[in-house]
């Protein structure tokens, strides 16, 4: 899926994973819980507009790009067109190369 395929809940979790972050990563950053952040994703709370701006400002994005009025940020590759299966493979990509970096 690509940012400009889906709302709020899929791209927090898009940016969440795209960083390398656990659910638990990014609570103990935002200084929620765990359930919190999985609350978001799913779509079942929304946030605060507080942890708006804490995801803006963690992922280096605007609240429009949060809310779905810009396709997508500028650090962020065009994956349109791509199998899910070939995003997930450069997903993999992504998260070995990070493993290897720390």
């Amino acid at each position: 899926m690509t940012f400009n395929q889906c709302g709020f809940q899929e791209r927090i979790r898009l940016l969440r994973k795209q960083k390398g972050y656990t659910q638990q990563q990014l609570a103990d950053i935002f200084h929620l819980s765990k359930s919190n952040i999985n609350y978001y994703e799913k779509s079942t709370r929304a946030p605060s507009p507080d942890t708006f701006i804490k995801y803006a400002d963690e992922f280096n994005v605007t609240i429009d790009f949060l809310f779905g009025r810009e396709k997508s940020p500028d650090n962020m590759v065009d994956v349109s067109g791509l199998t899910k299966q070939e995003i997930s493979i450069i997903e993999n990509m992504i998260d070995t190369l990070r493993k290897k970096n720390k």
